[in-house]
């Protein structure tokens, strides 16, 4: 495995520029104070029970305002949020990131409207990122493994845990995962998008399930737009999948949801 994730680290990523610009953005807003009340004062949601609660894989909605068609972007992240639950979303996970993700406030919106856990999803690179996801009402938060150096990767990890944020970590290939895993981290979502380039190759991130023990939750993000290929996935230990655009572009999420989920 480490010859391949040698190879795979090498060149520029698709991520590059958008890392580069929040890792500016954060370095101006500088680091917050924590509020001691915040840490250690919750347990961090157990998300490998929240997604083997039911037949797998299991179908993790995201709100991605900017994936929607722009006549009907103008919609209620609350009110999307607890439809999609009410579908049977096991959780639900928010974008806010610049490419096609909606404004932060869509986050502390969606946690309000439902009971099943809330997934924050953007580039995170930062311990302000983290206070503002806990103090939105989120559960758990995306590390991008490509944005953080192995130290980095490992202190926002830790201190997601004490403040009751469990962490996924984002990966893309063989070497973000050792470096996942080596970092603690218990849940990955495995992107489907090749690093180099950003194109989508849904069999190719399914095929990383071998590398990742089974006590690892293991979640592929990306790249799904119909019900035959849920199907495809059962029997090969992935956990759930992430499916943003196809139901941002449904006239029903909520009904879309419940197709691509059905047994």
């Amino acid at each position: 495995m480490r010859s391949r994730a040698r190879v795979s680290r090498s060149g520029p990523t698709y991520l590059d520029d958008a890392i580069a610009t929040v890792v500016l953005r954060e370095r101006d807003a500088g680091e917050v104070r924590l509020d001691p009340q915040l840490l250690d004062a919750r347990d961090p949601v157990d998300l490998l029970a929240c997604l083997r609660a039911g037949p797998a894989p299991r179908v993790i909605p995201q709100i991605k305002r900017r994936a929607r068609d722009p006549d009907m972007a103008d919609f209620s992240a609350a009110h999307l949020a607890a439809t999609l639950a009410d579908a049977g979303a096991p959780l639900i996970s928010v974008c806010t990131s610049e490419r096609d993700g909606g404004p932060i406030d869509d986050l502390p919106a969606a946690c309000g409207a439902v009971a099943v856990p809330v997934l924050w999803s953007d580039l995170v690179v930062s311990s302000r990122q983290l206070v503002v996801a806990r103090r939105a009402g989120a559960q758990a938060v995306v590390l991008t493994v490509l944005a953080l150096p192995p130290p980095r990767l490992r202190e926002l990890a830790v201190l997601a845990r004490r403040l009751g944020l469990a962490p996924v970590g984002r990966v893309h290939d063989e070497a973000g995962i050792e470096r996942a895993l080596a970092a603690g981290i218990a849940c990955l979502e495995v992107s489907a998008r090749e690093p180099a380039t950003g194109s989508l190759d849904l069999e190719r991130a399914c095929s990383f399930r071998s590398s990742v023990p089974r006590r690892f939750g293991f979640i592929v993000g990306g790249g799904i737009s119909d019900h035959g290929q849920v199907v495809a996935m059962r029997g090969r230990d992935i956990d759930a999948v992430v499916v943003g655009r196809h139901l941002m572009q449904a006239d029903d999420p909520g009904l879309a949801l419940m197709s691509l989920a059905a047994y």
